[in-house]
């Protein structure tokens, strides 16, 4: 079974006629290395962001995404990152260009690189910087990453401690 779930890219199985199975310890040992094997596992291996953000100027954020499972993701998802206050409050989000159904299983690294524009309108304090994949239906909760970290809405912190500083009265960007 684990071979097959490794030549056929299996996404999932069902256990409807694995009754009898159930009481062979090595049909057991199968099933669970199975199920392991089964599916995607989208992990970030890398990051980097602009590290002082002012309202009005750009800055950057790049990630490294790669799938260590055996199959892609089949549906479509959307990357979105959420800038929060300490209470928890999105104050600004922003898709990232990463599809996370393009990122196949491989040993590739699918690089992201993404460029916003802080909006004016964001005050200045101390935030953190949340990553959550998203339905864009809205209709499932956020996905699951291969990674630890994972919070109770579904989202994953990757900094924290950002201060936002004034924004530029030059005009400048």
């Amino acid at each position: 079974m684990p071979r097959q779930m490794k030549y056929y890219h299996v996404s999932s199985f069902g256990n409807g006629n694995l009754d009898k199975s159930l009481n062979n310890p090595d049909a057991l040992d199968n099933i669970r290395t199975s199920s392991k094997f089964a599916g995607y596992r989208l992990a970030l291996t890398e990051g980097n962001m602009t590290p002082n953000l002012k309202p009005g100027v750009r800055f950057n954020i790049t990630i490294g995404w790669r799938n260590t499972g055996i199959a892609p993701l089949y549906e479509n998802w959307k990357a979105v990152y959420e800038l929060r206050s300490a209470a928890g409050l999105v104050i600004w989000s922003g898709n990232s260009v990463i599809d996370p159904a393009s990122v196949l299983p491989n040993n590739k690294v699918y690089s992201a690189d993404d460029h916003f524009i802080l909006p004016t309108s964001v005050p200045k304090g101390n935030y953190s910087l949340y990553l959550i994949v998203r339905d864009p239906q809205g209709y499932r909760q956020p996905l699951p990453l291969a990674i630890s970290g994972r919070n109770s809405v579904g989202s994953y912190l990757m900094r924290s401690n950002i201060l936002i500083g004034p924004s530029d009265s030059s005009g400048k960007k």
